[in-house]
């Protein structure tokens, strides 16, 4: 099992930091880890509830399909549709911490399998989590920055 979990106090509102993170169709234009993103269902406010996404680990890209769910203003959810790994559930919360802050956590658990599993021993698990988790909050620090 790979998992990680980063919270990160941001200088800006939590709407903001939100909105960013509700639109997953844009987080190629972000996200290093995130090769592409296609929307291959909506939810009723249009947004994506399913994508099709690779991911570059840093060992192999990894193909994925994920369901998202949102909880407006708090949270983005997704978990493991179908993919190259058996497992995988996240999310992305926010917390307003202020009129012009918020705290952000992304918490992630991945079961690479079997297959997967073989290449995530010793040291390189630790670079792959490093990877995913702390690049992602990296990445959407800059994003929010810019």
């Amino acid at each position: 099992m790979l998992e990680g979990t980063r919270t990160e106090d941001l200088a800006v509102p939590a709407a903001a930091a939100w909105a960013v993170l509700a639109d997953v169709a844009a987080y190629p234009s972000w996200q290093r880890l995130v090769d592409h993103v296609d929307v291959r269902a909506r939810d009723d406010d249009g947004r994506p509830a399913v994508v099709g996404t690779a991911l570059d680990a840093g060992i192999k890209v990894i193909g994925l399909e994920l369901r998202y769910v949102y909880e407006a203003g708090r949270a983005v959810r997704f978990d493991l549709v179908r993919g190259d790994v058996k497992a995988l559930h996240g999310a992305w919360t926010v917390e307003p911490a202020g009129a012009n802050a918020c705290r952000v956590t992304y918490a992630v658990q991945v079961d690479p399998g079997r297959r997967l599993g073989l290449l995530l021993r010793g040291g390189v698990a630790d670079r792959v989590r490093a990877r995913v988790v702390d690049g992602a909050v990296d990445d959407l620090r800059a994003r929010v920055a810019a």
